[in-house]
């Protein structure tokens, strides 16, 4: 948000996927979503969530206002599961770079600055997770110390529950987050959920 906030004057666009906590930052800007937004449990409206005014972007539309600099792809899969998976990718020919929010990720080593050291700590936490998924295995219940160690255990262990469906590697999770950290990759979830039942483009 620091840099929304310096950026306030200059932003006159922006594209989001689902969140409306930058549009209360910014309430008089176009805002662009992907289409068919769908939410879980229970399938909302968009302005439930407080978006407003909202346009669906299109494939290749050329009368969005950066259609001159920046080429957008939409990649829309047939329902997978409880919704549909809707990809947007831009294109910014001049510098080379290719924007898309989930198709591809990097997982960095550490964890950003944005996420609270409580909820680091709470993830390094023993829980029923890291028990129900440790099959077994003795699972130690200490209470967990504010250190470097732990918080970075709390963010391997979220990072492994946001790209797997029941990892089963929680109670150590460094080496499957060594496998994962640091490059480009297409998140093991959305690659069994989506992109295994979907034909190649």
């Amino acid at each position: 948000m620091h840099l929304l906030n310096t950026l306030y004057y200059q932003l006159l666009h922006m594209n989001i996927k689902s969140s409306s906590a930058v549009l209360k930052k910014v309430p008089t800007r176009q805002v662009w979503v992907a289409p068919r937004q769908w939410s879980w449990p229970i399938n909302l409206p968009l302005e439930f969530f407080g978006i407003f005014r909202a346009r669906a972007l299109e494939d290749e539309d050329d009368s969005t206002p950066w259609a001159d600099e920046i080429e957008q792809k939409v990649f829309s899969s047939p329902e997978v599961g409880i919704g549909p998976y809707v990809e947007v990718a831009f294109y910014h020919g001049r510098s080379r770079t290719l924007l898309v929010a989930d198709a591809v990720i990097f997982v960095p080593r550490q964890p950003p600055e944005c996420i609270s050291k409580e909820s680091l700590l709470a993830s390094a936490k023993n829980g029923l997770a890291v028990k129900i998924l440790s099959k077994g295995k003795e699972v130690p219940n200490e209470p967990v110390v504010d250190n470097k160690l732990n918080r970075q255990k709390g963010w391997e262990r979220v990072l492994l529950q946001i790209l797997f469906l029941g990892p089963s590697n929680l109670l150590e999770p460094t080496a499957s987050f060594s496998q994962m950290s640091q490059k480009l990759i297409v998140s093991p979830i959305v690659k069994t959920l989506v992109f295994s039942k979907v034909p190649e483009r």
